[in-house]
């Protein structure tokens, strides 16, 4: 996506480069709001999802330039975050029962 922006290929490689500290930000946030918020895993994952559905929005509705497209580009990536906590919270409630 990047490249049709008109980068070269080293541009975008390098442009592409936050985009799993962006992920692994995701996580430690989820981390975070897991610890705040005890017992409210399923809520921190809806939190979660947010994320990607922001960046979802950038890429649709902003024009197809710059930095603000980039940037969307890269909270679509933090999609993996909520599959950390869901692995966690299925792993927490698998005794139950």
């Amino acid at each position: 996506m990047i490249t049709r922006l008109g980068y070269t290929p080293s541009e975008t490689l390098l442009y592409n480069a936050p985009s799993g500290a962006v992920q692994i930000a995701a996580i430690w946030l989820g981390v975070l709001l897991c610890k705040l918020f005890p017992n409210r895993r399923c809520l921190v994952v809806v939190g979660l999802i947010l994320i990607p559905i922001t960046g979802c929005i950038m890429l649709l509705t902003l024009p197809f330039k710059g930095w603000p497209i980039i940037a969307g580009s890269w909270l679509v990536r933090a999609l993996k975050s909520r599959v950390i906590h869901r692995c966690s919270n299925r792993s927490t409630n698998a005794g139950v029962g």
